[in-house]
Order: structure tokens, then sequence, then C-alpha cells
């Protein structure tokens, strides 16, 4: 039999310790779905028109903006566009924009002002 004793260094207690709380860590996600008992939906609503660009591939800042307004309308399933933009976004809220400015896809300026 040995009766060495086993010596805990500094080093492997920090190991230790850390690898527990990595774990730890790792776990919360799971643990959270599995106490949700329904899962959550999302909604995807796909507006398309021929109209969106003109002949020249410019946008059409008419259509676009039918375009916002009916996706809108559809997501939240109401008749009149002003009652979806209502239900996102109230009288005193102060709403900010953020475009895309990457040189390849920018946010075109007929999308910001249909907005």
């Amino acid at each position: 039999m040995d009766d060495k004793k086993t010596v805990l260094t500094r080093r492997d207690f920090l190991k230790g310790a850390s690898c527990a709380a990595l774990a730890a860590t790792m776990g919360l996600p799971f643990t959270a779905l599995a106490e949700d008992e329904s899962p959550k939906l999302s909604r995807v609503v796909l507006i398309r028109d021929e109209k969106a660009l003109t002949s020249a591939g410019k946008p059409n800042a008419p259509v676009i903006k039918e375009m916002i307004d009916s996706a809108v309308s559809r997501l939240f399933e109401v008749d009149k566009p002003s009652e979806a933009w209502k239900k996102i976004v109230g009288p005193k809220d102060i709403v900010g924009i953020k475009s895309n400015v990457w040189g390849p896809l920018p946010t075109p300026s007929e999308v910001e002002q249909a907005i």
C-alpha cells in the first residue's frame, strides 16, 4: 500500500476551478431550454414586387413604401399599416434607424424614408 500524500498545487486548483466554471456556463443554455415548455416561433413575411426597381435599376420609392407597409401589416395581422406601426412605436418613443453604408450593399435612402 502506498501512503503518499496527494498535494494539490495552486496551479491544479486554478485549472480545476476554471474548468468547473466553464462547464457550468456551457450547461446553462441547456438548462434554460429544458425549463421552457413551448418553443418560441418566429414569424416571417416575404414581400416581393417586380416594380421595386425602376428600369434603370434605381429604387422605386412609392413601391418600396407600399411593400414595407404591407410587410408590417401582414406581420401584425392588421388591415391598416398605421395600426401595425402603432404596435411597434409609441408616440413618446424615440426611434433611430441604423443604415448600412457598406459599399456593395448600402441601405437605399428610399427605404429609410419609407420607414
